[in-house]
């Protein structure tokens, strides 16, 4: 009887089939670590957009605090009819001190007529 060679299955070469569970193997890390940067960049993007509105509700509620400050006695006194006897120069000089000192007034163009505001001294 005389040995026949077995025939191969595969046409590949023994190197290729050991290396293919590797390969593949490999693949799938990368698509998992693909799947997990595109995850992480989504909560990364979450948290800025998240960080963005907080610090946009906190500017938020300051404007509405000085305008509520600012305007309560003025709507008080139109709810009440009393809006002839308000003086609005009062209330805004009282809101200045409450709000630490006056603003700081813009800077003035030069009194020579020439365009540079750069050098324009402000009073």
């Amino acid at each position: 009887m005389s040995r026949k060679a077995r025939q191969r299955t595969s046409r590949l070469p023994i190197r290729t089939q050991l290396m293919l569970p590797i390969a593949a193997a490999l693949m799938g890390m990368l698509v998992l670590g693909l799947f997990q940067t595109v995850h992480v960049w989504g909560e990364y993007q979450d948290a800025t957009d998240a960080a963005v509105l907080s610090d946009l509700a906190g500017s938020v509620a300051d404007v509405l605090d000085g305008h509520q400050n600012e305007g309560s006695p003025v709507l008080e006194a139109v709810l009440t009819g009393s809006a002839d006897e308000i003086d609005l120069a009062a209330l805004r000089a009282r809101h200045r001190r409450g709000r630490g000192g006056a603003r700081r007034a813009r800077p003035r163009p030069p009194a020579s007529g020439s365009r540079d505001w750069t050098t324009a001294s402000t009073r």
